[in-house]
């Protein structure tokens, strides 16, 4: 992980102190390195977490003809096979790192280097002949970037506390993006909870020239079904892509490990990493002290992790914390920037804490459940389908004689059969909406 920003349009003189400002406030994305790099457009700001050539992979840093200058976070694990065909064209690096790559796919191929990037990625591009902003994000968004427009000056960040940390900034809040939050638990893209800060959206480019953003999308998923694939084929193909994907993550220049829930997602992770590795993977697995947190509001995973452990070569290594979690709410906070109902983070601020004392890497399981479609929301739907078919003058009498006198405060599941039975009947989209959002229009007025 990593930090950048900066800012692009009218440079005031005390542009190196107002960058230091911004930098300084993510300085814990990169405890390792920072850099600068301001003329009379453009400022740019880098905190750096070293993971590949730690000695010469200092940014900001510009191409051989200093024409181009960029600021990057993320990893692309593909940058040698795109810097073999960059040298075939004629191009020469000065050092080993994946940023010089993206310089100079850059150079060649404009903003269709996307195209040939592998990885997750944040990056912001300054090329001064054009005085163009280039910047992008990866596909699904696993780096963040936040960006703002005021009176002309065009600013990013990788958190929005730096972009508030620019002078004159108003720190206001978007109320139309907290009541998405209200519904959804979480501030839907590209809005943020505050006024005139936005992110970019995942799959997305953005330019910035002559003081107007334009932005485009250069990925979606492609959905094509192709039943004429055998279920053992779909299986090896699966295998394959995993084991590769874990490979190409694999590739540091310091200690790397992996989280450890013994859940499906981190387990099969754990495992591809363990036919890769010449030795037994570093394992993290969290759990908690019962008297000071109940198991239903942060999970620990020490049950199943420690099953997993039994079949796998691992170095296992179980961490029994003491979380007093009111005590570290408010630094949460500071860190998300702005609401997400979401409790794993409690558990994933406690866990990357005390593995950092050994690790700078860690894989981790996510996604699982989004592809093969194993959060109860997919089930519910289903469900929904049968239900709504059954005649209403039935439907009716047993709604109200069992589901609405239920206490809907008390348990989320009551809660949940409420919101079901309530939206079955509904065209599809209204479906969803109704069974998964949280709080009804009703109930935010």
């Amino acid at each position: 992980m990593c930090g950048i920003t900066g800012f692009f349009g009218k440079i005031e003189s005390d542009a190196t102190v107002i960058l230091k400002k911004m930098t300084g406030v993510i300085a814990h994305r990169g405890p390792d390195d920072e850099g600068f790099y301001t003329d009379h457009q453009a400022a740019m700001g880098f905190r750096r977490l070293s993971i590949i050539d730690l000695s010469t992979g200092h940014q900001p840093m510009s191409n051989i003809r200093e024409t181009l200058r960029i600021v990057f976070n993320g990893e692309i694990y593909n940058y040698r096979e795109i810097k073999a065909e960059l040298q075939s064209k004629g191009y020469v690096f000065r050092n080993q790192s994946d940023t010089e790559v993206i310089l100079n796919a850059y150079d060649e191929w404009g903003e269709d280097c996307l195209k040939h990037l592998n990885g997750m990625f944040a990056f912001v591009i300054w090329d001064s002949p054009k005085r163009k902003v280039f910047a992008a994000r990866d596909r699904l968004g696993v780096k963040p970037f936040y960006y703002a427009l005021q009176n002309g000056v065009f600013l990013f960040a990788s958190e929005i506390k730096s972009i508030l940390a620019y002078p004159g900034f108003p720190a206001e809040v978007n109320y139309s993006a907290i009541d998405a939050y209200m519904s959804f638990l979480w501030t839907p893209e590209p809005d943020t909870a505050f006024r005139n800060i936005f992110k970019l959206e995942a799959g997305h480019y953005l330019t910035f020239q002559s003081e107007k953003i334009e932005i485009k999308p250069y990925w979606d998923v492609d959905i094509q079904f192709q039943n004429n694939i055998q279920e053992k084929e779909w299986i090896e193909k699966l295998i394959y892509l995993l084991g590769d994907s874990v490979q190409r993550r694999m590739i540091s220049d310091v200690p790397l490990g992996a989280f450890l829930s013994g859940g499906i997602d981190s387990t099969a992770i754990v495992a591809l990493m363990n036919r890769i590795s010449d030795q037994p993977v570093k394992t993290y697995t969290i759990g908690f002290s019962e008297k000071d947190i109940k198991h239903d509001i942060v999970p620990s995973d020490v049950e199943y992790a420690r099953y997993a452990r039994n079949f796998l070569n691992i170095d296992y290594r179980e961490i029994i914390l003491d979380p007093r979690v009111m005590d570290i709410f408010q630094k949460l906070v500071w860190h998300m920037d702005e609401p997400v109902a979401d409790p794993a983070a409690i558990s994933t601020y406690l866990i990357c804490k005390a593995s950092r004392k050994t690790l700078t890497v860690m894989l981790s399981g996510v996604g699982g459940d989004e592809i093969f479609g194993g959060y109860p929301r997919y089930s519910a739907m289903k469900i929904a389908q049968q239900y709504a078919a059954i005649p209403k003058i039935f439907r009716k009498p047993f709604e109200t004689l069992f589901i609405r006198p239920l206490p809907a405060s008390r348990h989320a599941h009551f809660r949940n059969l409420k919101k079901f039975t309530k939206s079955a009947a509904l065209p599809f989209r209204e479906r969803y909406l109704g069974y998964r959002t949280y709080f009804t229009e009703y109930e935010k007025t």
